[in-house]
């Protein structure tokens, strides 16, 4: 860096090796489908499954009976299982990101505000971040900081 800032030449790219970070998808992917594919039972289409997860959580409220409307466990049941499959798919090839990114975020954080599930939801959308372009990130955190980018030649 200094030697460059010597010479006068644009200081060589700020990364490291990513590879590892390529395997985050394929884990992401591994866990929605298998998550998904779990809940493929007729239970889980009749809202079974669902009713008693709300019921170990919220038997006793006051809006149990509304949550637990069989119309609205079995339409939930069948949207968690399709964006469980879509996303399987969409992550690991990276399909459409301005719609699958927060469609994962927004079911992450249903789980975290619904459901006891602990550390799962927020580990799961930091993993998203991941995804994202390094060079856009930096670019991003570069214009946070009110700095012009560096680019580097190709």
């Amino acid at each position: 860096m200094k030697k460059a800032e010597k010479d006068g030449i644009p200081p060589p790219p700020e990364r490291g090796a990513l590879w590892a970070q390529s395997l985050i998808p394929l884990q992401m992917s591994a866990l929605y489908f298998w998550a998904a594919y779990d809940k493929t039972i007729p239970a889980y289409f009749k809202g079974e499954w669902l009713e008693r997860v709300l019921e170990w959580g919220y038997a006793g409220h006051p809006l149990y009976e509304v949550i637990t409307l069989p119309a609205l466990i079995i339409t939930a049941s069948l949207m968690v299982l399709v964006v469980e499959y879509y996303l399987a798919v969409a992550v690991l090839y990276r399909l459409w990101p301005k719609i699958t990114y927060p469609l994962g975020i927004g079911l992450h954080l249903c789980f975290a505000l619904l459901l006891n599930v602990d550390t799962y939801s927020l580990t799961m959308i930091l993993f998203y971040l991941a995804l994202l372009n390094p060079d856009r990130v930096h670019i991003f955190i570069d214009e946070l900081q009110d700095q012009r980018p560096v680019r580097h030649p190709a």
